[in-house]
């Protein structure tokens, strides 16, 4: 059963500017309103679940503040958040899930800000250097390291050649490595 628009803001509880809005927007879709002549029709029931589903409660003004509405009065609970008021609760509503999706796009937009804002911070304070310099300083220092130890040979020929000891070639060696190591270091 349809009704028209000022009839579903008084059952909503919002004035007709309102829903003219969520018409315009987008929240409240074809599938639950249609335009006659000179008037809007509304699928109370359809409309109801969009409405619930693609509206951010963050940005709703309290219910006492709307025009027509009943207040919403309850006990402020221990994290500050209302209660209930006492008697018989209404079912809970199925939507389409537009609300959810509202909410985790406009949650993913705010880690991304924050995410964003924390790289520019450690950027500008020198903790975040660019990935191509610290390739090129790796690929550097792995060219370095590569002839040093290449050298090696080289260096210790004539040593090795007059040593019969494997055990003191062994510890030459093991020298020369730790020096081209350190020399890296440094």
């Amino acid at each position: 059963m349809e009704i028209s628009l000022k009839e579903y803001a008084r059952h909503r509880g919002e004035s007709p500017r309102a829903v003219r809005k969520a018409i315009e927007s987008g929240r409240l879709t074809a599938a639950s309103c249609r335009r006659g002549r000179n008037r809007w029709f509304i699928d109370p029931s359809r409309a109801d679940l969009e409405w619930e589903d693609a509206t951010n409660p963050a940005r709703q003004r309290p219910r006492e503040r709307r025009r027509g509405g009943p207040a919403d009065y309850g006990q402020a609970g221990l994290f500050g958040d209302l209660d209930p008021p006492p008697g018989p609760q209404p079912a809970p509503v199925e939507g389409n899930g537009n609300g959810v999706r509202l909410a985790r796009a406009q949650a993913l937009r705010t880690t991304f800000q924050a995410q964003r804002e924390r790289l520019k911070f450690e950027q500008e304070s020198g903790q975040l250097v660019r990935r191509e310099e610290v390739e090129v300083e790796a690929f550097q220092l792995a060219r370095q390291l590569r002839d040093r130890l290449n050298q090696i040979p080289a260096r210790v020929r004539d040593e090795f050649a007059a040593e019969t000891s494997a055990i003191a070639i062994e510890e030459r060696l093991q020298a020369e490595i730790h020096t081209v190591l350190r020399e890296l270091i440094s």
